[in-house]
């Protein structure tokens, strides 16, 4: 089955009736049809979605005619200085919401509190959003409750208790006020100082709820017990002290409209004051819980009846996640009776996976005791006549009005809700829902809306980015919605980490929770689903339970590329189309679907003079990929965790391809990280056991060396790849950054929060043989970067000593990461939000002069050097004041160009190359030439055979700016022009 999207269209890259031919064990493929250069060319020139890919764009020139070589090109400067940031959106899709207020004066003032994005608001009824004043610098953006007291004044609460897989969330710092409806906000320091235990109580205020007439009167729920101030947040008392749960984790308080009745979820238990003095009893630890709510449960929430305080409510989810019971008390929670005689396997509000402890929430309408919406997967609606009759969906076409995103955390009613003002607001893991017909319709409030969770990014190569989303699927951003910073969902449930194929720009790899890895060939429009054929099925021993949570929740891949590899070892068998002679060019297909060409040369001859149509050419494939993915053991043949790789990803004739399993170390665990180094030759990945806290860094080395399952595969004995511990650490490794110019410096990043270290760097990671990780890492914390939990980091691409760090807290660098105390740099520019991953284009912009005929390729690649940031909360975000210079077309003086000469790479650094071809026995002598006509360096070369060749020069002493290089042969004399940076 292919699933369809409908949002954009592409033209296939690969020509109709073009096949391939592996010559390995693929023998029985067919033969690559071959066709001329030209009449490929042609046909691809009136295909110019294709043509644009492939071939030459006009070079852009300046006033004179002459060609720019620096257009796009910006300074670089130092990150100590601050970074310009781009918010690429999305725009149009909400992240989680777990709490939103209507303001109590009025009904178009919406205040949403998102999970990792901060404090909103809209004045038109949700219709469209703007941050609020100092969002993105408040000092803790994870807001996670929020409340309105009766006269105005607006409470918000920090930190997610409640993270997916029972898991705990990003830790919040308190709580904020605001006096002035939602315009501005003060943190009270009473909730986070360094004075008494507030840091530990307030880091996670999962629940606020204010005495309806006594504004002064507080309550919050907090990761140390129920707290009360009497002073609008200026004091704060545990209100259950003595109590043996009184300082346990408290998730839930809720107020009655008339202020006498107080309940509240403390140690997974119920604890009420029906009596207005803050008494509170424990009314779960009965000795006869007939008539009580049960103590064997994950979590609880409750609803008081506004308009019959007798009446509460209890949403009880049990230690699996499932629906435990709804539970009603009307005795003003004296007692507590089950609604559902049973539990029906068919009514499973928190979804099939059991995620009671995430998304739990109930509700009670302001005009009937007895009147309920329950919330989870899913939105359910009660009334005595029709109890538990489902009112919205997920699974619907967002332009559904049953359609609600999956995953609900609040239910809010309009302040002066009635029979002729029936408005609802929800807040979800897609964002902010309304209705208007008391839960009969549904419509999404998402406009500018940018707090999207993403739990990684990559991007194309003209700039768009796709990321792995929390609920929200798998989003690209083609930037050509109707607004650039519209996003599109190209695949459903939790998004993992994903690839855009820099060589095919179609072609995109995508995960989704526990391990499942798919494939589209067109650019997202459609992916490959059916079992049979998805590009992860011959993972064997790890696909036995893909899509369980045996499998790591966020599983990592990452694709490594090259736009020319010398010594690839994948080769195509092809017909020749017509008669051909030495030096003549053919073309053909890589598995990539980008053009191959040929030079006819003396071997492909062998004796003769010219090939007959249909004789057969060996064309060595030079574009090549390697796709690995991280799992962990599950099962009594493989215990431990696997780094698998396929070098076929790119190849849609094989579905599903061939994939080896490369690391064979029995200490594996569950990995979470895989980097490439930039020559593919080394795939460092990170692990973590969940039962030690343990985390570990492998390094395999040798991939380029590995051509086969013999010298791959982990269970042969002639594998060639080495798999080499080089360090643990008592967190979980977040984040591998290496160095794009020496693979030996490797910076590692850490999370969690009872740390002091949280990142660290080494210079000797591709060459160590030793495990002990002080002989390898060494810590990278100094004073002028917090203690706090670090998520990613790369190593700028053209300075070693650049590192660029996304913390839980924005975005910090450092000018020199060698030294034992760094300076690291705040990115004030940047919002602190938490970055869960941090990427850089390190492919160079637009050509590639190597050797190859006609003067080089267009990549098409305008990103070079940019980076893209994957926060949770605020979306994608992307800087480009490290851009790398753009290059251009090779400028061939005399049309002829016989000896084909190139430079490459173009422009050039330090240490570069000129490729030429010659038709017999000659010498050759290469010059480069200043632009005032000056030789600045020479090199002979004697009794070169006839074909391809190659001379390395170095450009040092040379000042940045254009060259002309000359070479000469057998009277024939060819130059050409490269830029020196």
């Amino acid at each position: 089955m292919r699933t369809k999207r409908l949002f954009l269209s592409f033209t296939l890259l690969l020509a109709a009736g073009v096949a391939f031919t592996f010559l390995t064990s693929m023998s029985n493929n067919a033969d690559v049809i071959l066709k001329s250069k030209n009449s490929i060319k042609n046909f691809l020139k009136n295909h110019s979605t294709i043509s644009e890919i492939f071939f030459d764009i006009e070079a852009p020139k300046d006033g004179n005619g002459k060609v720019n070589t620096t257009s796009g090109h910006k300074v670089k400067k130092s990150p100590a200085t601050q970074m310009n940031w781009t918010e690429m959106g999305p725009s149009n899709v909400g992240g989680r919401t777990r709490a939103v207020v209507i303001d109590k004066d009025n009904q178009n003032l919406i205040i949403a509190g998102s999970v990792g994005g901060g404090i909103w608001k809209s004045t038109t009824g949700g219709l469209s959003w703007v941050k609020i004043a100092g969002n993105d610098l408040l000092d803790n953006m994870i807001i996670s409750s929020m409340c309105q007291a009766s006269n105005g004044d607006i409470y918000a609460g920090t930190g997610e208790y409640f993270n997916l897989n029972n898991k705990l969330g990003f830790r919040g710092q308190g709580i904020w006020k605001s006096t002035d409806h939602g315009e501005t906000w003060t943190h009270l320091t009473s909730t986070w100082n360094s004075s008494d235990d507030s840091k530990n109580i307030f880091y996670y205020v999962s629940k606020i709820a204010i005495h309806p007439t006594n504004t002064n009167k507080i309550y919050a729920a907090t990761a140390k017990g129920l707290m009360l101030s009497t002073d609008g947040g200026t004091t704060w008392a545990n209100t259950i002290a003595g109590d043996a749960n009184a300082d346990s984790v408290c998730t839930d308080v809720q107020v009655s409209k008339d202020g006498l009745v107080v309940i509240a979820a403390l140690a997974r238990k119920a604890y009420v004051c029906n009596t207005g003095d803050d008494s509170f009893k424990n009314i779960s630890d009965k000795v006869t819980p007939v008539d009580s709510i049960p103590t064997d449960v994950r979590r609880i929430e409750f609803a008081i009846a506004p308009s019959n305080s007798n009446y509460i409510y209890c949403l009880a989810a049990d230690n699996a996640g499932a629906l435990k019971n709804v539970y009603q008390s009307t005795d003003k929670g004296n007692t507590f009776t089950k609604m559902l005689a049973s539990i029906n396997s068919q009514f499973l509000p928190f979804g099939e996976d059991k995620y009671g402890r995430y998304n739990n929430v109930i509700a009670v309408f302001p005009d009937d005791p007895e009147h309920l919406l329950l919330g989870g997967y899913d939105l359910f609606e009660y009334t005595t006549a029709n109890p538990w009759q489902q009112v919205s969906t997920g699974l619907l076409n967002f332009t559904n009005q049953k359609y609600v995103h999956s995953g609900i955390h609040t239910i809010v009613f309009a302040p002066n809700y009635s029979a002729t003002n029936k408005v609802i607001y929800l807040g979800t893991d897609g964002g902010v829902f309304s209705s208007a017909d008391a839960a009969l319709t549904w419509s999404q409030k998402n406009k500018n809306y940018n707090t999207t969770i993403f739990n990684s990014v990559s991007y194309s190569i003209n700039g768009m980015v796709i990321g792995g989303t929390q609920n929200n699927g798998t989003e690209i951003i083609p930037l050509t919605g109707t607004h650039v910073t519209d996003a599109f969902k190209i695949y459903g449930g939790n998004g993992g980490h994903c690839e855009f194929s820099q060589l095919n720009p179609y072609m995109i790899f995508a995960t989704t929770s526990f391990g499942k890895l798919i494939r589209s060939n067109d650019g997202g429009g459609t992916f490959e689903t059916d079992n049979t054929k998805l590009i992860s099925k011959n993972i064997t021993d790890a696909n036995t339970n893909i899509g369980t949570s045996t499998h790591p929740f966020v599983t990592p891949i990452r694709l490594w590329e090259t736009f020319y590899d010398p010594g690839s070892w994948l080769y195509w068998l092809a017909k020749a189309p017509e008669t051909l002679y030495l030096g003549d060019t053919l073309s053909i297909f890589s598995q990539c679907g980008r053009e191959l060409k040929h030079i006819i040369n003396l071997t492909d001859l062998n004796g003769r003079d010219s090939l007959r149509k249909s004789d057969t050419v060996v064309v060595q494939d030079t574009y090549q990929s390697v796709l690995a993915i991280g799992y962990s053991g599950n099962n009594a043949t493989s215990p431990n965790g696997s780094i698998w790789i396929t070098r076929f990803s790119l190849l849609q004739s094989m579905s599903p391809p061939i994939w080896y399993r490369i690391s064979k170390l029995t200490t594996v665990k569950e990995i979470q990280n895989i980097e490439f180094s930039k020559d593919g030759d080394h795939l460092f990945f990170s692990d973590y056991n969940a039962t030690t806290g343990v985390s570990k860094i492998y390094r395999c080395s040798n991939i380029n060396s590995a051509k086969d399952s013999a010298t791959c595969a982990s269970n042969s004995s002639q594998q060639v790849i080495t798999t080499t511990e080089i360090g643990n650490f008592d967190h979980k490794i977040t984040g591998i950054a290496i160095d794009p110019q020496n693979a030996n410096n490797v910076v590692l990043t850490l999370g969690g929060y009872t740390s002091t270290d949280y990142i660290y760097y080494s210079f000797n990671a591709a060459t160590t043989t030793s495990s002990v990780t002080a002989d390898n890492f060494a810590s990278r914390q100094s004073s002028s970067l917090p203690a706090m939990p670090i998520y990613s980091a790369i190593v700028n691409w053209n300075n070693s000593l650049v590192v660029i760090i996304g913390t839980e807290s924005g975005v910090y660098t450092t000018d020199d990461i060698t030294v034992a105390s760094p300076t690291w740099e705040k990115q004030t520019a940047f919002p602190n939000v938490p970055v869960i991953q941090l990427r850089q284009q390190i492919h160079p912009n637009g050509w590639y002069v190597l050797p190859v005929v006609d003067g080089g390729f267009n990549s098409n690649i305008e990103n070079h050097g940019v980076i893209y940031a994957a926060t949770a909360g605020r979306g994608i975000y992307r800087c480009e004041d490290f851009r790398g210079p753009v290059s251009v077309p090779e400028i061939v003086e005399n049309k002829s160009n016989s000896l084909q000469i190139v430079v490459y790479p173009n422009p050039v650094k330090d240490q570069a190359s000129v490729s030429f071809n010659l038709n017999k026995r000659s010498d050759v002598i290469f010059k480069i030439y200043d632009l005032s006509g000056n030789v600045v360096k020479t090199i002979s070369s004697k009794n070169q055979d006839a074909g391809n060749h190659s001379l390395e020069f170095d450009t040092y002493g040379l000042s940045a700016g254009t060259y002309i290089a000359s070479m000469e042969s057998n009277g024939t004399k060819s130059t050409t022009k490269f830029v020196v940076y």
